[in-house]
């Protein structure tokens, strides 16, 4: 019945965009005659301050929403605590204990396949988890900008890196729902999406 219909909108297509520890410490990597890790630190992060923030109990565990291609949670540089855990599912029970409309989403979400497993098929987005919250001071990989940070898993980008707006609108409102106090979404396309729009805004 088109009557209920009140507007539509094209759901454009989304594409990934494409960045003591030894890559923190080392230069060179690619031939450069600078740091490897040159971000961290121009952003003020150094040694002694990332030491100071992973011994303080009271930082705060900030929660990340990564929108994107899932995250592969056994990588040796995201420990288990850096993912955000809903505490009000319990595993596994086939019941949505929490009431939000999303069954058993104890780590977060998958919005291509509609299921409570945001497994990282395409490396994207475990790159960007790594980017926000990897481990420091652990002898591998990198150190992420906030290694006390929380990834909440949204997968809105599916094996090749590619989904919908609409279902990046449905992530970015889940998040605002959630707990999420950060939100990055490292994707673009084409065309200006008014549903996409919308979840911003709310």
């Amino acid at each position: 019945d088109s009557s209920a219909i009140t507007w539509f909108v094209r759901d454009f297509c989304r594409m990934k965009e494409d960045a003591v520890d030894p890559y923190f410490t080392s230069s060179g990597l690619w031939g450069q005659e600078y740091d490897d890790q040159w971000a961290v630190k121009r952003v003020g992060l150094i040694k002694g301050i990332l030491s100071a923030l992973s011994a303080d109990e009271a930082a705060d565990d900030v929660i990340v929403a990564v929108i994107d291609t899932g995250i592969d949670w056994y990588h040796p540089d995201l420990d288990t605590g850096t993912l955000r855990v809903n505490t009000g599912e319990i595993p596994r029970n086939g019941t949505d204990d929490d009431g939000n409309g999303y069954v058993d989403d104890r780590i977060g979400w998958n919005f291509v396949e509609k299921t409570n497993s945001p497994w990282d098929c395409d490396g994207h987005g475990t790159f960007v988890a790594g980017v926000i919250a990897a481990a420091h001071g652990n002898g591998f990989g990198m150190t992420g900008i906030n290694p006390k940070a929380r990834i909440m898993v949204l997968k809105a980008l599916g094996s090749f890196g590619q989904g919908y707006s609409s279902m990046v609108s449905e992530a970015i409102a889940y998040a605002a729902d959630n707990g999420a106090r950060v939100i990055t979404l490292s994707l673009g396309g084409r065309g200006l999406s008014r549903l996409e729009e919308l979840a911003i805004q709310y």
